[in-house]
């Protein structure tokens, strides 16, 4: 939804970025509002731990995203995969996703919309 959102404003839209500080910046605008993009790197290897990303768009299509990159799980049933948290919020849905994925490409989607829980596991 919000991704559609974004590339829909990327084509009709102006783009101007900057990076400072090791941050990314960047501010979309197209005929049906603006997209404003931040991101912060994290550190370390292919799980980055700290790693930032979120969206805000305005408009009739109003909405945010944010993902953070929680790092490698150690203990239960996600352990050894890295742990990313995905949350949306638009006019008609609240969504927190949770991916926990390998280094081959493996893993699990575990979803709250609304208030219900769902959980997906895809193979590579």
């Amino acid at each position: 939804m919000i991704s559609l959102t974004l590339l829909l404003a990327l084509s009709a839209g102006c783009v101007s970025s900057t990076t400072s500080d090791g941050e990314y910046h960047a501010t979309i605008t197209g005929e049906d509002g603006t997209v404003e993009i931040t991101g912060t790197p994290g550190e370390g290897d292919w799980c980055k731990a700290g790693t930032q990303w979120s969206m805000t768009k305005t408009g009739e299509e109003a909405g945010a995203m944010s993902m953070v990159v929680v790092g490698l799980v150690d203990s239960g049933k996600y352990a050894g995969y890295c742990h990313v948290k995905y949350d949306v919020q638009t006019n008609d849905t609240n969504a927190n996703v949770d991916y926990y994925f390998d280094e081959e490409g493996s893993g699990y989607q575990v979803m709250v919309v609304n208030g219900e829980t769902y959980e997906y596991e895809w193979r590579k």
